[in-house]
């Protein structure tokens, strides 16, 4: 099916991730409360029903300080292009904490 389909048929946008937690919601009659005390830890979903996905690997900290970097490399860019001003030769400075 293309997205255009998907979409007529009132389908939304959104993760694998957040597909489980909804279907784990919907399961649960709306209540995120239920979904937390859920006891069918059988289900494939169980594992994954606060959104989260637990066998995922931690971030390394490099991989921590790049996504810190590019962050603040987008606000930077959004500061400039909020403030009218040309974009910086200059590196970004790292955003700490």
């Amino acid at each position: 099916m293309t997205q255009a389909e998907l979409r007529a048929m009132g389908q939304e946008v959104m993760s694998p991730m957040e597909a489980i937690r909804a279907k784990c919601l919907d399961c649960c009659v709306g209540s995120a409360h239920e979904v937390r005390c859920c006891v069918a830890a059988a289900c494939p979903s169980w594992p994954f029903r606060t959104g989260k996905n637990p066998w995922r690997a931690p971030a390394s900290e490099a991989q921590r300080e790049h996504a810190r970097s590019m962050a603040a490399k987008r606000a930077q860019i959004s500061a400039e292009q909020h403030s009218g001003s040309a974009p910086s030769d200059e590196a970004p400075a790292p955003v700490l904490g």
